[in-house]
């Protein structure tokens, strides 16, 4: 029989090896190809096989995988990449990227990605028990990732001039950051979610806002032998230390100089300070706001620019403080006493003073004048029922603070020459205050108050009292029914006495003499009423020689004004302004520019009033 060739047999044979070669080419191109080999490497490249893998060259730009350059989906990896570069800042993609794996060592590599969106140096998803070593990442929109890990540990990392996080753990618990640095990102480090994490003898410097960020149920953390310095944006408030709705974390062997808050504790409960810095600081040095049973202890704050220590508690239950050897500026004691105490005859022998639900204490015959006319003074909150008196606490920040105090009596206070406020009172209410001097505020050409009532500051008592000097000498913001008597408020650059949203309110026997104001600024009034101030009460007052008006009301109504003498002002002796059913009895406003004007206002009565 003679041979016959199958041609068509070889055809479908030749067919079907083209087709194979040909799917297997194009799986490999997306990534499907055979399982790599650990050795070296010189190109990005999925890592699907355990064992080590040696960079031999730097990457910079061209192809990379969906996820980054290197994505490693197996076990028991190490990438080694021996100082070499991985660079692609085109593509916003991370430079390695691990999902789901368990027990890699990612080592000496220097990483720059993308600053956009995506631009991750590494980035590890739900990765536990892992390593990375000895890295450098720079430039990227976020250093490191950690989301979902668990047990990994991060050391000899350099995590700078990202262009938003450093180093971001997130959902993550039980990871270590060791001897590694974050600096001149715009966030330092940050933990969300996070807990049981260590960051130890790392440096968080320059960064533009928070060094580092604790937030929302990051509990039961470690952050020791940290430097967090200069961590300072001047648009923003940014803390070397940021802890937010998270507690039971331990701050220890803490040096947060130069920052706008040195640490500042949010809704954060159960945490311990201790062996803490805070020095130099724009604002505050510690600040705590609405927590409670935190501890400071072993801390020195001195220098910065508001207070050393700053509580903004909610409610009594904040006070729940406990301190230990504070120190600050000046090199003297900070005191905290959150129970009744007597303090008597003190001489300068305490940098700051504050008492939270303190009630029934007694403060007399205490020196706490400062020669920096910088920071510090005597706060009070929820303190109420307590006597204070022949204090001189002068060249302070505020020379008297107090917050949601009530039933005080304060006599024979001297705050002179302080930064900002006299004496701030913020809704206190039913205190009595006599014989009060608080003037020659630093900041008076751009902001500082004698005698500064705030949120519903009630029923107070102000009774010979000088607030001269100031920006503004006495003034209430949304507060009533309050009485001032001989009260002397002159010199001032805005305004002797201000009324802002405040009604109802006494003042008899007010002087308020040549207010005038620095650096162009249209104000100079002796009174002025504004917005909704009604139902005031001014008699017996003197308003002279001010550079605009004497007495100016403006949106305000159903005032009465007796025996008023405004004179010789540039403007106005007094002005109305878009006011109702104001009454003004028995008044001298002579050798003004305008003796009286009323603009849109009606149904005022002016009666017995001379204008000359």
């Amino acid at each position: 029989m003679a041979f016959k060739h199958d041609f068509k047999g070889k055809i479908g044979f030749v067919r079907g090896l083209f087709l194979f070669v040909f799917a297997f080419t194009f799986l490999a191109s997306l990534g499907f190809a055979s399982a790599s080999t650990p050795g070296n490497i010189n190109s990005c490249q999925e890592l699907d096989t355990a064992g080590t893998y040696l960079l031999t060259a730097s990457l910079s730009g061209g192809q990379i995988l969906a996820n980054g350059c290197f994505n490693i989906t197996a076990s028991n990896v190490v990438l080694d990449c021996q100082n070499n570069f991985i660079s692609n800042t085109a593509i916003a993609k991370s430079g390695i990227y691990a999902n789901n794996v368990n027990n890699i060592t990612i080592q000496n590599c220097n990483v720059t990605m993308s600053s956009s969106t995506g631009g991750y140096g590494i980035y590890f998803k739900g990765v536990t028990n892992s390593s990375i070593k000895n890295m450098m990442f720079d430039s990227n929109q976020i250093g490191v990732v950690i989301y979902y890990g668990s047990n990994n540990t991060l050391t000899g990392i350099t995590a700078n001039s990202n262009e938003q996080y450093g180093i971001e753990i997130l959902l993550s618990d039980n990871n270590q950051i060791i001897n590694s640095t974050a600096n001149n990102n715009s966030h330092g480090l940050y933990l969300y979610s996070s807990s049981n994490n260590q960051i130890i003898n790392s440096t968080v410097d320059y960064n533009l806002l928070e060094g580092i960020r604790l937030e929302s149920s990051s509990n039961n953390n470690l952050l020791s032998s940290l430097s967090v310095i200069n961590n300072t944006y001047y648009g923003s408030a940014a803390p070397g230390i940021f802890l937010t709705s998270s507690s039971n974390n331990i701050l220890t062997g803490i040096t947060s100089n130069l920052n706008k808050y040195g640490i500042y504790l949010s809704y954060s409960s159960n945490n311990t300070l201790s062996g803490i810095m805070a020095n130099s600081n724009q604002n505050y040095g510690i600040y705590l706001a609405s927590g409670s049973n935190n501890s400071i202890i072993n801390a020195t704050m001195t220098d910065n620019s508001y207070f050393d220590l700053y509580l903004n508690p909610s409610a009594a239950g904040n006070c729940n403080l406990f301190v230990s050897n504070l120190t600050g500026t000046n090199n003297k004691p900070i005191v905290y006493y959150n129970y009744s105490v007597n303090i008597q005859g003190w001489n300068n022998n305490v940098s700051e003073i504050i008492l939270c639900d303190a009630d029934y204490s007694v403060i007399d015959n205490v020196n706490l004048s400062s020669s920096s006319a910088k920071t510090n003074g005597i706060l009070m909150y929820f303190t109420d029922n307590s006597t204070f008196s022949n204090i001189n606490s002068s060249s302070q920040y505020n020379g008297i603070y107090m917050q949601s105090s009530s039933n005080n009596t304060l006599t024979g206070i001297t705050a002179e020459s302080p930064k900002v406020y006299g004496i701030y009172m913020q809704s206190s209410s039913n205190n009595i205050l006599t014989g009060i001097t608080a003037g020659n505020t630093i900041d008076g050409i751009l902001g500082g108050y004698g005698i500064y009532l705030t949120s519903s500051s009630n029923n107070n008592q102000i009774t010979n009292a000088i607030a001269n000097s100031n920006n503004e000498g006495v003034s209430l913001a949304s507060s009533n029914n309050n009485i001032l008597t001989e009260v002397t408020a002159s010199n001032n650059h805005d305004f002797g006495v201000v009324m802002l949203s405040s009604s109802n309110n006494t003042l008899t026997g007010i002087t308020t003499n040549n207010c005038k104001p620095s650096f162009g600024s249209d104000n100079g009034y002796g009174i002025f009423l504004t917005s909704s101030s009604n139902n005031n009460q001014i008699i017996n007052s003197t308003a002279n020689n001010n550079s605009q008006h004497g007495i100016f009301l403006t949106s305000s109504s159903n005032n009465t004004l007796t025996e008023i003498t405004a004179n010789n002002n540039t403007l106005y002796g007094i002005y109305l302004n878009s006011s109702l059913n104001n009454n003004l009895t028995g008044s001298t406003t002579n050798n003004n520019y305008f003796g009286i004007v009323l603009d849109s206002s009606s149904n005022n009565q002016i009666i017995n009033t001379t204008a000359n």
